[in-house]
Formats: C-alpha cells, sequence, structure tokens
C-alpha cells in the first residue's frame, strides 16, 4: 500500500510540474506550433458550442423524467 501511495504522489507532481510551464506561460507561442495551437482552439469553440446545442435538442425533445433531469 506504500508503494502506491508513492507512486500516485510521483504521477501526480509529474503532471503538475509538466503542466506549469504552460499554465504560466506569459506570451503566445510563435510561429508553426503557435499557429497549430491556434488552430485548435478556434476548433474547438466550434465543438463546445455544437455540445451545448445538442444537449439543447435533447432537453427539447425529451419525452421520459430521467433525461429531463
Amino acid at each position: 500500500m506504500k508503494y502506491l501511495w508513492i507512486t500516485i504522489t510521483f504521477v501526480v507532481l509529474s503532471l503538475t510540474f509538466k503542466a506549469a510551464p504552460i499554465a504560466l506561460a506569459d506570451t503566445p507561442v510563435e510561429g508553426r506550433a503557435g499557429r497549430a495551437e491556434l488552430r485548435f482552439l478556434e476548433g474547438m469553440i466550434d465543438h463546445h458550442q455544437m455540445a451545448l446545442d445538442m444537449g439543447n435538442d435533447c432537453l427539447a425533445k425529451a419525452t421520459t423524467e430521467t433525461v429531463i433531469t
């Protein structure tokens, strides 16, 4: 059990340290990587809007109480 907690702690710390530079970036990435990141994020706007639209359609057409709530 001790080794499980050590492993979990190591994984969490590794992911935290890997994500920290991304979260603390002062400026946008330039060049090809920056363009790819921007294109991805712009695509996510449409993707999430479609998810909201589908959810609203499901609520509007729902016939069972389980789906409505």
